[in-house]
């Protein structure tokens, strides 16, 4: 038997972070990759479905600057792909993890128009909405101002 020399490296690890919700009145958002044992070197963000930038795609944590087609389209889901390549004997390994941010207009509310009304009359409010899930009325934060006229 020769006797030799065993080198054991340990694998490159990579986390993109959690995936995300923005609405599009948020135009910057921040990554927040992390890993181990990796080439500091070779650290790499790709972009998949946005028309935005990275401010820097060879670090952990760059701002993705949304593009006006992520600001202005319903249900946008970007990808974002970090990608590490390993160090010694794990040079030449690459690993992925990927996040997903979803971007939806900024939701608009509208009560209606202001009015005015005398006594215990019914009112009708004529509320609408958009970009939004449901719509709740609450009477109770309704705001009124009572002007006695003489």
């Amino acid at each position: 038997m020769i006797p030799g020399i065993f080198q054991l490296q340990a694998h490159p690890v990579v986390n993109a972070g959690p995936d995300d919700y923005i609405c599009s009145n948020v135009t910057q958002f921040q990554l927040n990759g992390v890993g181990n044992n990796y080439n500091a070197a070779n650290i790499q963000w790709t972009i998949s479905g946005g028309d935005g930038f990275l401010s820097n795609p060879n670090i952990f944590n760059p701002v993705y600057f949304a593009g006006p087609i992520d600001l202005s389209t319903t249900d946008r889901n970007i990808t974002f792909t970090l990608t590490l390549e390993g160090v010694g004997v794990c040079s030449g390994t690459f690993v992925n993890d990927q996040i997903i941010l979803k971007i939806d207009p900024t939701p608009i509310s509208n009560a209606g128009p202001d009015d005015e009304i005398c006594g215990q009359r019914p009112y009708q409010l004529n509320a609408n909405a958009q970009f939004q899930n449901t719509i709740h009325g609450l009477p109770q934060v309704m705001e009124l101002s009572v002007t006695q006229i003489h």
